[in-house]
């Protein structure tokens, strides 16, 4: 699905825990569908307030090549035709992704992990990803905490009244293709609007439809105006979606989707992969 000029990786962090194998592997199906190599990452942080020591950092060095040969194991699981890159790197965990994301058509990581990435949500970095990555975002996740992704149900995308609403629709798009799923596009406000509002809505919806069904026919498209506020729609979806779309700013029912304590919330409660729409997609 990648054009001729979009050739930039697909970036996966990978830490050795269980939940980094499932990114690991749901990365893999990414690249080998959008024809882009496969990036496997693995960063010691040694920016922090413990330094290393000679012997330690020797560890830590073997234990990432251990990590990534087991990566590019589980990437090869599957009989997909893509190119395998590994890498180790020292530094700050949250710059060194956001440094390798200006290279990246994907950044992937897990939901939960040994390292880094168990801190991952619980403090910062996730927000941070978030917020200053040069590329679309993708944490995956499962049910109840789960590290392993569903495998059915639709890509669920929030759709709001801003400018990266194309983004939003055209990345649900790109998703369902990939996973031969449908597309559920909510648009949510939190409180109930006017019939002329939400036929305005609608059809700012069908539009966005309209241009990117013309590059992804075969995906099906569901519209759904809901008076839930947007993070309580949102999660209760995810429960029964492949993986759920929202963009990196807004206004309106979205608006706070990935700032605060909102994000935060999908990170934590979403039932499926959340993905952090930031690019526009090129096919």
């Amino acid at each position: 699905m990648a054009s001729a000029n979009e050739s930039r990786p697909v970036i996966v962090g990978v830490d050795g825990s269980e939940a980094s194998t499932h990114a690991v592997q749901w990365a893999a199906a990414e690249a080998h569908a959008r024809k882009v190599p496969l990036k496997l990452v693995h960063v010691i942080d040694t920016e922090n307030d413990f330094p290393f020591v000679a012997d330690d950092l020797e560890e830590e060095e073997a234990f990432g090549r251990d990590v990534l040969k087991a990566a590019r194991e589980a990437a090869t699981i599957e009989d997909y035709t893509i190119d395998i890159e590994v890498e180790l790197l020292r530094g700050r965990v949250n710059r060194a992704f956001v440094d390798l994301s200006e290279h990246a058509s994907l950044l992937v990581v897990g939901s939960v992990g040994t390292g880094f990435f168990a801190r991952m949500l619980l403090g910062s970095t996730a927000l941070s990803l978030a917020h200053h990555a040069h590329c679309t975002v993708a944490v995956v996740r499962g049910a109840d905490g789960s590290p392993v992704p569903p495998s059915s149900g639709p890509v669920v995308a929030g759709v709001d009244h801003s400018d990266s609403a194309d983004i939003v629709v055209g990345a649900a798009m790109q998703e369902a293709a990939i996973r031969h799923t449908d597309v559920t596009a909510v648009h949510a406000r939190r409180r109930r609007g006017s019939q002329e509002a939400d036929e305005e809505a609608r059809a700012r919806i069908d539009r966005l439809i309209a241009t990117w069904g013309a590059k992804f026919p075969s995906v099906q498209v569901e519209t759904v105006l809901a008076e839930a506020g947007p993070t309580k729609h949102l999660v209760a979806l995810s429960s029964g979606a492949r993986a759920m779309v929202v963009g990196n700013r807004g206004r309106g029912g979205f608006e706070s989707a990935l700032l605060g304590s909102t994000c935060q919330s999908l990170l934590y409660h979403a039932q499926c992969p959340v993905i952090v729409a930031r690019t526009r997609v090129t096919t």
